[in-house]
């Protein structure tokens, strides 16, 4: 991508509606009671956890070598917990 069409920080940041209170990001539906860019309270663990559950769920693929049965225990704990809060989340969505 050409380094002159990439958003500034700063404009990402307000695309993402990381400093202000009032979210009306469509990409947070989902949670709505987040009211703004999550990035600004997740800790870097939390969104490591978010992003080795999102290559799993979305490309099969594990951070280390092999199978399920090869990841380390919190590979696998990691896995657990964000599927059941994803289902949790959504059958919330889908009771409104």
């Amino acid at each position: 991508m050409d380094p002159e069409l990439r958003l500034s920080d700063a404009d990402k940041r307000r695309v993402r509606n990381c400093d202000n209170e009032d979210n009306r990001n469509f990409a947070l539906l989902w949670a709505p009671e987040v009211k703004r860019c999550p990035k600004t309270f997740l800790t870097a663990d939390a969104w490591e956890a978010l992003r080795i559950w999102f290559d799993w769920r979305d490309f099969q693929a594990l951070p280390f070598d092999g199978g399920m049965n090869d990841q380390p225990m919190w590979v696998y704990e990691i896995i657990q917990l964000c599927t059941y809060e994803a289902n949790e989340a959504f059958a919330k969505k889908a009771e409104e």
